[in-house]
Formats: C-alpha cells, structure tokens, sequence
C-alpha cells in the first residue's frame, strides 16, 4: 500500500519596529514579509508538531512530536 507523509515544521521570528500601536507594528511586518524583505530559514526552526501519514481512504492520523521549547 503506497502512503503520503506530510511533515509540518514551524519557523518563527521576532521582529522590533517602531509603530504608534500594535495594530501598524503587525500590518508594518506583514508588509514586509510579503515584499520579501524578511525571509524565514533554517535558522528561524523551532520544532515539528506534526508528522501526519494519509492513508488512500483519506484516514489520518496525526503522530504528536514535541516542539522545540521556547
């Protein structure tokens, strides 16, 4: 029986500006992610919460694995 695995990996950053409130603090960052100016990478790895195997009968199972701590 042939299966498909997906492995999910979380990345993640902090990152400072300077804003007059939250609200502009994320809408600052997310325009720059999307502008590609912030790049996640290997470097930014914290864990992998799920490894998850789909069988043909589109069954899951999730095999819970420990994320990095943060």
């Amino acid at each position: 029986m042939k299966y498909t695995v997906v492995i999910e990996e979380i990345l993640r950053r902090e990152v400072a500006v300077e804003a007059k409130d939250a609200e502009e603090a994320e809408e600052i960052v997310e325009a720059l992610y999307r502008k590609e100016e912030i790049v996640l990478d290997a470097g930014d790895f914290i864990g992998v919460p799920t490894i998850t195997c789909k069988w043909k009968s589109r069954n899951i199972i999730d095999i819970k694995t420990s994320a990095a701590a943060e």
